[in-house]
């Protein structure tokens, strides 16, 4: 048996909880069974329903102090309203795990079956039926119109339904769930919408290897990120999706990147403030990338609707 002092660093296979009544070993396999081990189990009782895996991998879960849950302030009424309280952490979002390390009690907010390296990862994805959204968590009714709006439309982007009414009531039902970019590495301008296909930019810091993303800006007009959602703006992302986005991936990765630092360094020389006035960094990113959009393009009028 290998005792996991952070599940962050290696997931284990079983956890050892405390629900109140009883110890309970959990193990990690969806299939497998809760075991409750009863209110004072013996070491050999804990061993058996390790014996199960040839390679256990135990994590002993502390229950939080009274005090702790107490100044959470966590759920309906609280400051955090938008935060909801799961009794069962296979349903949660992110569990208060505590530690017993050099003789004192830690406590940490941790995404369960996840580890600080598979976030890391370039395959970590979006799970189905998931909308991203700018700013913190929020509870769907307390979203400003716009960015319900944005996300109804994103919806039907996605073809999860057919229409906002349709795409409302998987929002309401849960059964299209909402969540910060910011929890998946990403960023969004306004509104900030992100689901699973669209096309995004990947910016790396290749000296520690930490990487985030950003959608593609959709120009002006009726655009997502402002709430807007009618079927031109859905043709917009599709475009984005099936013709724009392959086709600046194919000349990122012919150029072997672009030096954003640089970049950003000069465009604020030339007068930008790398916010509303960015006419000098958009500049010097299309001299950077169009001579290898050019070559990579099999179709030049796939590569004027680009420029």
């Amino acid at each position: 048996m290998e005792w996991i002092d952070d599940p962050t660093e290696k997931l284990p296979t079983h956890v050892l909880s405390w629900n109140g009544r009883s110890w309970v070993l959990d193990p990690s396999a969806a299939s497998a069974v809760s075991i409750d081990l009863g209110a004072d189990p013996a070491p050999d009782r804990i061993l058996q329903g390790l014996s199960s895996s040839p390679k256990a991998r135990l994590f002993v879960w502390l229950p939080p102090a009274s005090e702790l849950g107490l100044g959470s302030q966590i759920g309906q009424g609280s400051r955090n309203s938008a935060i909801s309280s799961e009794s069962d952490s296979h349903r949660a979002d992110y569990v208060l795990v505590g530690r017993l390390r050099e003789g004192a009690v830690q406590y940490a907010w941790v995404m369960p079956g996840m580890t600080r390296a598979m976030r890391m990862e370039k395959n970590v994805e979006l799970p189905e039926r998931t909308v991203l959204h700018s700013g913190p968590p929020i509870a769907w009714e307390r979203m400003c119109e716009p960015v319900q709006a944005a996300v109804l439309c994103a919806i039907r982007y996605e073809e999860w339904a057919a229409n906002d009414d349709a795409a409302r009531r998987l929002v309401e039902s849960g059964d299209v769930r909402l969540a910060p970019c910011h929890h998946w590495r990403a960023v969004g301008p306004m509104a900030g919408i992100l689901t699973r296909s669209m096309p995004v930019f990947v910016v790396e810091n290749r000296a520690h290897g930490n990487r985030a993303h950003v959608t593609i800006n959709e120009g002006l007009g009726k655009v997502l990120r402002y709430g807007a959602n009618d079927e031109s703006v859905v043709a917009r992302l599709r475009w984005l999706a099936t013709e724009a986005g392959p086709l600046l991936g194919a000349a990122l990765r012919r150029s072997g990147g672009i030096d954003l630092l640089s970049l950003m360094a000069q465009a604020l020389r030339m007068g930008d403030e790398m916010h509303q006035r960015n006419l000098a960094a958009s500049a010097l990113f299309v001299r950077a990338l169009m001579p290898h959009a050019a070559h990579v393009a099999d179709r030049h009028h796939a590569l004027a609707r680009l420029a």
